[in-house]
């Protein structure tokens, strides 16, 4: 019975979540440092929402796959977000300065926001840095379609055995299930507040 009812918790929550309101979520933009929508910045078909930040060294280990991933995923229509959710928590080194620094130094395709008051982290539940998300939305409604770790190998991309971001994406244009559609993410915590 417990475990049942457990089940029907787990079930419960992500229901809301799928459900969330997201008309309310704003994010800067790190690039003009305004204030923005986080529904106006998903496009039709989704987008892929990444957290990452300046220091974390999970991050810059996939350096050339989120380069890869984001330009692959750009060319087919998708948006991408670069979500730092550590403006607040570590303004010496997340601050807009080195925000900017720091993603003009990579070769993403996308545009990099800044999670200030961690709303999105929270909408989500994102725990780690990185950590993808791919996502829908249906008017102010998010659809959670695949979270997690981007691969099954944080630190070595030579010995990446499975691309769990890039699978979840070939299954859902298939219009096959995603499997799994939520997959741990190693790597830096994030820090909130």
């Amino acid at each position: 019975m417990k475990t049942f009812t457990l089940s029907i918790i787990i079930v419960f929550s992500t229901l809301i979540i799928s459900a969330q309101d997201i008309g309310s979520i704003q994010l800067k933009e790190v690039k003009s440092g305004q204030s923005v929508a986080l529904g106006s910045k998903i496009g039709n078909k989704g987008a892929f929402i990444m957290f990452v930040d300046n220091t974390c060294p999970f991050v810059d280990s996939y350096n050339s796959r989120i380069s890869s991933f984001s330009q692959k995923q750009t060319e087919k229509g998708y948006s991408i977000l670069f979500v730092n959710p550590h403006e607040k928590n570590n303004p010496s080194t997340d601050n807009l300065a080195s925000m900017q620094k720091f993603f003009s130094g990579k070769n993403w395709s996308g545009a990099y926001y800044s999670d200030p008051e961690n709303k999105l982290v929270k909408l989500l539940g994102a725990t780690k840095l990185p950590e993808v998300f791919f996502v829908q939305v249906s008017g102010n409604q998010l659809k959670v379609l695949y979270q997690g770790a981007i691969d099954d190998n944080p630190q070595n991309a030579a010995e990446v055995t499975k691309n769990y971001a890039e699978n979840a994406l070939s299954s859902f244009e298939s219009g096959a299930k995603i499997q799994p559609a939520k997959m741990p993410a190693m790597g830096c915590r994030i820090k909130r507040f």
